[in-house]
């Protein structure tokens, strides 16, 4: 009796045993969900619960219609800062060119967009005809001071030769503003239909600063004029208007005499304008300009 006894408990946990592993086999062959199926696989690790659209907001490229600047937000750009040592290696200024009658104003509100000075209720001498300005307002650009980066811009030589200008001051920039106002650039002059507008990082590769500045005294001939022309014509865009604390020098026509009180900061000079904007050779072809 007890030898049956033995055996009927040994066949019930061999029963047992096979049960259990044929179970486990079962699991162990049961095909299991990846990522190529088209479920994502969790990553290893406590995952923490994050907005949605954080990452947009951080990926985010910016970018700029002509008539709204980028918004200064106290980080400056790579493209910015390098752009920033171009300008102070090369000459250190940015340049704007206005009539002497002019300067009192200036030196006393700043340098105003052509929208600022309209809303001011002032009424400068203005270098630009009414063709330029019906261009500025198609492409976006009234609300902004124009500057150059240096003297060879090519329109200044064509206000000179057509007489659109008659006392010119040269008004030398501080280049940091760049990195502390809202500033647009431009790969050619504003106005042209085909002008890149945009941030430094936008438009900083279609920047060719060999031609930019090259020597005005270099180019002796219409073909060279030609040829240079378009790269000298980038531009500098300053929102609303640049306040006199970015002023770092005016130049005077010799002919002319300032007796208003200026800011000590501020360096006055005085020099033959006129040559300093003209360009040497024959100026039969002022009407490319």
């Amino acid at each position: 009796m007890g030898f049956l006894i033995g055996i009927v408990i040994s066949i019930g946990i061999w029963c047992l045993i096979k049960q259990a592993n044929e179970t486990a086999n079962t699991d162990t062959n049961t095909p299991q969900k990846t990522a190529s199926e088209g479920e994502e696989m969790p990553l290893t690790g406590v995952m923490e619960k994050r907005d949605p659209t954080e990452s947009k907001v951080k990926n985010q490229v910016s970018s700029q219609s002509p008539g709204s600047a980028w918004q200064v937000t106290g980080s400056v750009s790579q493209t910015t800062e390098e752009l920033l040592g171009i300008i102070r290696n090369r000459k250190g200024y940015l340049l704007h060119v206005t009539e002497f009658e002019n300067v009192a104003s200036i030196l006393q509100k700043g340098i105003l967009s052509i929208e600022q000075l309209h809303r001011s209720g002032i009424k400068p001498r203005l270098i630009t005809g009414a063709l330029s300005q019906s261009l500025d307002g198609r492409k976006g650009t009234t609300n902004y001071v124009h500057l150059a980066y240096d003297e060879s811009y090519s329109m200044f030589g064509a206000k000179i030769y057509r007489s659109e200008i008659s006392n010119p001051v040269l008004i030398k920039i501080d280049p940091r503003i760049i990195k502390e106002r809202n500033c647009l650039f431009t790969d050619k002059n504003a106005a042209a239909y085909d002008s890149a507008i945009g941030t430094p990082d936008q438009v900083f590769s279609r920047l060719d600063f060999e031609k930019i500045y090259c020597p005005k005294h270099t180019i002796t001939s219409v073909d060279a004029f030609r040829y240079y022309k378009r790269y000298k014509q980038a531009e500098i865009l300053v929102e609303e208007l640049i306040p006199t604390e970015y002023i770092a020098e005016i130049v005077l026509p010799t002919s002319k005499t300032f007796r208003q009180a200026i800011p000590p900061h501020i360096r006055v000079t005085y020099a033959d304008t006129k040559k300093m904007l003209s360009y040497n050779f024959g100026m039969r072809w002022s009407f490319e300009f």
